[in-house]
Parts: structure tokens; C-alpha cells; sequence
């Protein structure tokens, strides 16, 4: 069923079954582009039942699924779980609802899937600080402290670069640069008067 779906990705057009799992960059019968082809090996196999654990009567079962044999305790509240149910977690074992409770009161930073990026943050009010000068002394400070208070922590699931805190710093320092600037300018203007 997959094979007959198995197609070039140049010209579209079928590829035999020989080209699977290749060592070699094969080259398409229909257009001679290079192709390589690899499948995993679970894709012709078939899907194994998962095993039977039907409880017996005098046999604890699991608190969500009451056919079911429990086989571990969740450390968090005590709930029977069954294989199906039980989420182990830095050998630990939990039930949903815990993990959920674990996730969501973040006690667990591996599990984070959300990130607020102060770096992003700390740019912006940089930037601010540039194009309104009034704000330079809400801005920058702001912006400073975002970049020391927040160096170290994780901005993402994936690797992001520091750019953005160099970049934050640099255009603090060149507002309050700017408008120190200005103000000994419009000082010795004012003195040049007098």
C-alpha cells in the first residue's frame, strides 16, 4: 500500500521497491535525479497488541479504566494505574492529572513548553528608548534590567542566539548617550544667551 504511493520527488513518478533502504543515492528511472530512500522497518511490520491486563477479581484495577490490572501507584495522589495510564516522568510515576498539575504549576522547567522571551522584551523598550526620548528614563532601566535578571534563563526550547541582549544593551547606552547629548547641547545653548 505505501510502495504504490512512493514517488520521486523530482518528477513525481514511481519509484520500484529496490530503491528502499539503499546504502547508495540511487537515481530516479523516470527524470536521473538522485534519490534516497529510507524507511523505517515499523512501516511493513504490524502493530503489536499492547499486552492483556484484564484484572481479576480480587486484583486491584486502575482508577481509569475499572477493567483494567493496576500494576503502579502514582506518586503524587496514590491513584491504581494501569500501563496505559501510568506516565513515568524521571522515574517517577504519574496519572494525568498530576502531570498536568506538575506542568502547569511549573515545577518541572524539562516540561516546559512556553517561554516568555524577555530578550524580545528588553529590544524593544531599547528601541523605545531611541525614537522617544521623553521615555529614556523609564525605557533604558527597564531594558537593563531585563538583560541582567533574565541572562541566564532559558529563552527557548530551541537554541536561540544573544543577539538580541547585545543589541538590547547597545541601543540603551546609545539612548542615554543621545540624550545626554542632547541636553549639554540645549545647555550651552541656553548659557550662550545669557
Amino acid at each position: 500500500m505505501f510502495l504504490e504511493t512512493l514517488r520521486c520527488g523530482k518528477c513525481k513518478a514511481p519509484l520500484p521497491e529496490g530503491m528502499l533502504n539503499s546504502s547508495d543515492i540511487e537515481t530516479c528511472p523516470s527524470c536521473g535525479g538522485p534519490v534516497a530512500v529510507w524507511v523505517f522497518p515499523a512501516l511493513f511490520g504490524r502493530p503489536e497488541p499492547l499486552p492483556e491486563s484484564t484484572a481479576l477479581p480480587e486484583e486491584s484495577t486502575c482508577f481509569f479504566h475499572p477493567t483494567n490490572r493496576a500494576e503502579v501507584v502514582c506518586d503524587t495522589c496514590g491513584r491504581f494505574l494501569c500501563p496505559v495510564c501510568d506516565l513515568e516522568f524521571r522515574g517517577a510515576h504519574f496519572c494525568s492529572v498530576c502531570l498536568d498539575k506538575t506542568v502547569s504549576q511549573k515545577k518541572t522547567p524539562e516540561l516546559e513548553n512556553r517561554f516568555f522571551h524577555y530578550d524580545e522584551l528588553a529590544l524593544v523598550l531599547a528601541i523605545v528608548s531611541l525614537f522617544i526620548p521623553c521615555l529614556v528614563v523609564f525605557t533604558v532601566p527597564a531594558s537593563l534590567y531585563y538583560v541582567i535578571k533574565h541572562w541566564r534563563t532559558p529563552l527557548s526550547a530551541v537554541p536561540r542566539g544573544r543577539w538580541r541582549w547585545y543589541l538590547s544593551m547597545v541601543f540603551s547606552f546609545l539612548a542615554v548617550f543621545l540624550v545626554v547629548m542632547w541636553i549639554v547641547t540645549v545647555i550651552d545653548n541656553v548659557s550662550f544667551y545669557y
